[in-house]
């Protein structure tokens, strides 16, 4: 990683609005970057609220997060916009259910991310992590580090979810998350004046083909491995879904289920985390003092080698 010169020493930040704007420039601003549609009051006011066709509350205080989120999420729905989104990619898995359906899949999925099952994994993220190395050891130039963290979290992603399966198309699978996301994860008018959700969103209506043939190439997968012999290996995502049941109740997940679940963990579980990456990446490259501590802490621990799950401690 390079470092940046003394002129450019400061990270580009979004411009946040200093006074209320109305709905059209609200849409403007959210289609072009959604977070600068956040209030500069929010960076030292922990909860602002406001009315743009639909009443809205930003929450930024970490308590009132966890209240929110954790401790009485049962008292706060998913919003309409969140719904919207996701529903017809992911159904009504885990990320978009509430109250007893979201409780029922939660209990039966808990068991998938235990410890032993999550360290198991491990090689695959090493292994990701080593090609990413690779792949920056030969660049003849400037990177995209996040087209790079893309490339290495799908890679995980796909192959804890998935391991071995050939019927598994990774490039097509991609390709349609990369459209879906681009197609419809951005703030409609109709979301922030409050037309009611089933009236069709014009500019969502287009990802349907993507969508289908993702589900297509996920319930595809999940027929052959329902079909096929005992796989060597440690039990990867779609094994342990296929096992799972509510240790309260007994119940397991039917075909449609299982499908939305398991692309609920491919499509919020890798580009997030590239993202993360990325921006961490991008921020040390500002930082040559904790992007020098980060590169000492790690040779420390790991000399020459590659992480693995048993350096996470130290």
């Amino acid at each position: 990683m390079t470092h940046h010169d003394p002129v450019s020493a400061i990270p580009a930040r979004v411009p946040l609005a200093t006074r209320p704007v109305g709905i059209l420039r609200t849409v403007m601003i959210a289609r072009r970057n959604v977070l600068g549609i956040i209030p500069e009051l929010a960076l030292r006011q922990p909860i602002v609220s406001g009315q743009t066709g639909i009443r809205w509350h930003m929450v930024m205080d970490p308590d009132s997060l966890r209240h929110v989120l954790k401790d009485r999420v049962e008292d706060y729905p998913k919003s309409v916009v969140t719904k919207l989104i996701l529903e017809p990619a992911i159904g009504d898995s885990l990320f978009i259910a509430e109250g007893a359906n979201w409780r029922w899949q939660r209990r039966a999925a808990a068991p998938a991310f235990a410890l032993r099952h999550v360290q198991a994994l491990g090689p695959v993220m090493t292994a990701a992590a080593e090609a990413s190395c690779r792949r920056l050891e030969a660049a003849s130039g400037p990177v995209d580090l996040f087209a790079e963290t893309v490339a290495a979290t799908f890679e995980v992603i796909s192959d804890a979810t998935l391991s071995g399966e050939r019927s598994f198309d990774r490039d097509a699978v991609h390709h349609a998350i990369d459209g879906y996301i681009a197609q419809t994860a951005k703030v409609s008018l109709m979301d922030v004046i409050g037309v009611p959700r089933w009236v069709p969103r014009p500019g969502r209506i287009f990802a349907g083909q993507g969508l289908r043939q993702m589900k297509q190439i996920a319930d595809r997968a999940i027929t052959d491995r329902a079909a096929a012999a005992q796989r060597q290996g440690p039990p990867d995502l779609l094994d342990l879904l296929l096992d799972a049941d509510d240790p309260e109740t007994g119940r397991t997940m039917n075909r449609d289920e299982l499908r939305d679940n398991l692309l609920t963990f491919i499509v919020a579980g890798h580009e997030t985390t590239a993202l993360t990456l990325a921006w961490a990446l991008y921020l040390c490259a500002f930082d040559p003092d904790v992007q020098d501590r980060a590169a000492t802490e790690a040779r420390a621990i790991l000399g020459d080698r590659a992480a693995a799950a048993a350096d996470m401690e130290r």
